[in-house]
């Protein structure tokens, strides 16, 4: 119940901290972020880059279907494929670099 691995409630909110974390440490004001992205160019040049943009695309069709279905468990199992590609992707790329 309290594992840390797999798909737990533990495990969605260890990676949603990460998330938090890297957010909080790269100096951003994410409250305008429409503003951010119309300024920001980008580059998707790690295949871990492109697997987690190509899985956050799936949120849409997600929703779609669970309104449709009415089966909450599609976003259950959605939110845990995002924190598994998520963590490969914190894994093999720097989110944030020291000077930069």
């Amino acid at each position: 119940m309290l594992e840390d691995r797999g798909n737990t409630a533990v495990y969605l909110l260890y990676t949603y901290t990460r998330i938090c974390s890297i957010a909080r440490n790269s100096g951003e004001d994410f409250t305008n972020l429409p503003e951010i992205l119309k300024k920001t160019n980008i580059v998707l040049a790690h295949e871990k880059e492109w697997k987690l943009a190509k899985t956050l695309l799936k949120l849409h069709d997600i929703l779609i279907k669970c309104s449709k279905e009415l089966f909450l468990h599609f976003l259950c199992e959605f939110c845990f494929e995002v924190c598994t590609v998520l963590t490969e992707f914190y894994d093999s790329c720097y989110c944030i670099e020291k000077n930069n």
